[in-house]
C-alpha cells in the first residue's frame, strides 16, 4: 500500500512538472516567433505523455474540442468586431473622433498640459471603442496610425506608441463590456452582462486613472530626457490632410448603439454588433475610399462597401486562432489527474472563495496567456466549488463572475503575450526592453490593483454581487 501511494505521488509530480514545462515551452517558442499552430500540438503531446494520457485522444478530441468550444463562444464577437473595426477605420471615423478631440482639447495648449490632455484623449477614445465592441487585436490596428500621428505631432518617442495602444486592458473584464472576458464570464454562469456592476465600475475607474498617470508620467520623463519621435524602420506616414472625415457626432453612433443595446438593454451581442455595423454603413459609409487597387480607377459606392466588408470579414481568422488555440492546450491540461490534484489542493485552502478565485485565475492566465482558456476552465470548476449544492451558495454568482472577468485582464499581458509582441516588435518596430516597462504597469499592475479593490468590495458588502 505504501509503495502504491509513493508511486501515485511520483506520478502526480511528473505530471505537474510536465504541464509546467509544456506551458513554459509554449510561451517561449511563440515568443521566439514559432507558429502557434504547430507549437500547441507539440506541447499537448508533452502534457499527454507526462500525464499518462492517450496522445492521439488528447490531440483529436480534447485539444480540438477545447478550440471548437471556445470558437463557438467567441466567433461572433470577434468576427463582427473585425468588420466593425474595419468600417470604423476605412470611413475615417476613428480619425475623426481623435482629430476633433485633439484640435479642441489638446493643440491649443503648450508644454506639459498639452501632453497630459493628449494622453487623456487617447484613453477616452480607446475606452469608447472598447465599449463600442471592437476587439483588442482589431483595435490595435485601428489605433496605431492615429497614435503614431499623435506621437509625431507632439514629438513623443516611437518606443512609447505601444504603451499608448495599451490603455484599456481592465475594461475588457468590466461590467457591460462587449468583450470576450466579460461575455464568457457572464454567459458561463448565466448572468446578465452587467453582473457585479458597482465594484466592477469602481475597479475600472481606479485602473484607468492609474493607467493614465503611468502613461503621462512615462511620456513626460522621456521628453524631459531629450527623447524625440523618429520613424525608424517604419515607412513614412501618409498625409491625410486632403481627406474629408465624417462628422464627429455621427462617428459616435455605432459604438453608442453597442453600449445601449448590449450593456443597457441587454440584447444579444450579435444583435448589438450587427445594428452597429448597419448604422456605420448608413451614417459613415459615404466616406469609404473609392480608390481602386489600380491607379486612376474609382469604385462606385456599392463596390467600396463590399471591399471594406470583405476585408473586415477576412481579418477575423488570425485573432480568433490566436485567442482559441491556447484554450485547446488548457483543455488538455484540465483533463489530467495532476490538474485535478492542483484543484483539490487549492480548494482545501482556508481562504475566502473570492480570494481563491483571484489566485486561481491569476495563476492560470499567467501560464496560458489566454483569458478565454482561463474562464472556460476555471469558472466551471469554481462554480462547482462555491455555487453548487443545496442551501445558500458560498458566494454570489455575480461576484464570482466579475472577479474572474477582471482578473483575466491582469497577468495575461506578460512579455510573451501575442498582443504585446504585435504592438512592440511588429507594429512599432521596437524591442520589449525599450517599450515593455510602462505596458507592464498599465496592463498588469493597475488591472491587478483594480481587481483587488473589486474583490475587497464584494467581500465587505456581499450584496453587491
Amino acid at each position: 500500500m505504501f509503495f502504491i501511494e509513493i508511486n501515485q505521488e511520483v506520478f502526480m509530480a511528473v505530471g505537474f512538472i510536465g504541464i509546467i514545462v509544456a506551458m513554459l515551452l509554449f510561451v517561449f517558442l511563440v515568443y521566439r516567433g514559432w507558429s502557434v499552430f504547430y507549437v500547441a500540438p507539440l506541447c499537448v503531446l508533452l502534457i499527454a505523455v507526462s500525464n499518462g494520457l492517450n496522445p492521439i485522444e488528447a490531440l483529436t478530441n480534447t485539444f480540438v474540442g477545447g478550440i471548437t468550444d471556445t470558437v463557438k463562444q467567441l466567433f461572433w464577437v470577434i468576427f463582427l468586431g473585425a468588420i466593425l473595426g474595419k468600417l470604423y477605420g476605412d470611413t475615417g471615423a476613428a480619425a475623426s473622433v481623435t482629430n476633433t478631440l485633439m484640435k479642441k482639447f489638446v493643440l491649443p495648449y503648450e508644454g506639459e498640459k498639452r501632453i497630459r490632455r493628449a494622453m487623456l484623449v487617447i484613453v477616452i477614445v480607446t475606452l469608447l471603442l472598447t465599449y463600442g465592441g471592437i476587439d483588442a487585436f482589431i483595435l490595435c490596428f485601428l489605433m496605431f496610425p492615429l497614435n503614431r500621428s499623435i506621437a509625431k505631432q507632439l514629438n513623443i518617442p516611437r518606443r512609447l506608441i505601444p504603451a499608448m495602444l495599451c490603455t484599456a486592458a481592465i475594461v475588457m473584464g468590466g461590467p457591460g463590456a462587449p468583450q470576450f472576458n466579460n461575455i464568457l464570464a457572464t454567459q458561463i454562469l448565466h448572468l446578465p452582462p452587467t453582473a457585479g456592476l458597482i465594484p466592477g465600475l469602481i475597479a475600472i475607474v481606479i485602473g484607468e486613472i492609474g493607467i493614465y498617470f503611468v502613461l503621462t508620467r512615462t511620456v513626460l520623463k522621456a521628453i524631459a530626457r531629450g527623447e524625440t519621435y523618429d520613424d525608424g524602420p517604419l515607412p513614412p506616414m501618409e498625409e491625410e490632410s486632403e481627406r474629408k472625415l465624417p462628422n464627429f457626432w455621427l462617428c459616435l453612433i455605432p459604438p453608442a448603439l453597442v453600449i445601449v443595446l448590449y450593456t443597457f438593454l441587454q440584447l444579444h451581442i450579435i444583435i448589438a454588433l450587427t445594428v452597429s455595423i448597419i448604422s456605420a454603413l448608413i451614417f459613415l459609409g459615404s466616406h469609404i475610399s473609392r480608390e481602386a487597387f489600380f491607379p486612376g480607377k474609382k469604385l462606385n459606392l456599392y463596390n467600396s462597401f463590399i471591399r471594406t466588408l470583405n476585408v473586415g470579414a477576412e481579418t477575423y481568422p488570425n485573432p480568433i486562432i490566436a485567442v482559441t488555440t491556447p484554450a485547446g492546450v488548457a483543455m488538455v491540461v484540465t483533463s489530467t489527474a495532476a490538474f485535478g490534484a492542483l484543484v483539490g489542493m487549492l480548494s482545501g485552502l482556508q481562504i475566502h472563495p473570492l480570494l481563491l478565485t483571484f489566485i486561481f485565475v491569476v495563476v492560470f492566465v499567467a501560464l496560458t496567456s489566454s483569458p478565454p482558456a482561463t474562464l472556460m476552465v476555471a469558472l466551471p470548476v469554481l462554480a462547482g466549488m462555491f455555487l453548487a449544492g443545496e442551501g445558500v451558495p458560498m458566494v454570489a454568482p455575480g461576484a464570482l463572475a466579475r472577479v474572474a472577468a477582471l482578473t483575466t485582464t491582469t497577468w495575461e499581458t506578460l512579455p510573451f503575450n501575442g498582443l504585446i509582441t504585435l504592438t512592440c516588435t511588429i507594429m512599432a518596430k521596437t524591442s520589449l526592453k525599450e517599450s515593455y516597462k510602462p505596458i507592464f504597469w498599465q496592463t498588469v499592475i493597475w488591472p491587478t490593483i483594480g481587481s483587488i479593490v473589486a474583490l475587497g468590495l464584494f467581500i465587505l458588502v456581499p450584496g453587491l454581487g
